[in-house]
């Protein structure tokens, strides 16, 4: 299977939406991962050797999920990061602003 890397645009005010959706699925995709392992387990617990071969299927198809889950945990970080840094970037560009504004309120104060 191959992967292609996309690019979306969302408003600003629907990036955290956008964020917890992306989070959301991860999550659940992980649960059912956990209930394919749980299969395997009870497989094991019986001991049968058909049931060996349904193992192996099974963890090799969970190997293969591990793999997509994990670039979507990749894509998810990376989204975080990005929104992160344009917040800090956001109020840094408006610290001088409001410095600026702060002084010009204490220099009307001192004049009157």
């Amino acid at each position: 299977m191959n992967n292609v890397s996309i690019n979306y645009t969302v408003r600003e005010a629907d990036l955290p939406k956008e964020i917890s959706r992306l989070y959301r699925s991860v999550v659940s995709r992980l649960e059912d991962l956990m209930e394919d392992m749980g299969d395997a387990e009870e497989m094991l617990s019986f001991n049968e050797p058909e049931n060996h071969f349904r193992v192996l299927r099974i963890l090799a198809e969970a190997r293969d999920k591990m793999i997509a889950i994990d670039l979507n945990m990749s894509d998810c970080q990376n989204i975080i990061t990005g929104y992160q840094k344009y917040l800090l970037e956001k109020m840094a560009s408006q610290l001088p602003q409001q410095q600026e504004q702060q002084l010009e309120l204490e220099l009307d104060a001192e004049e009157k």
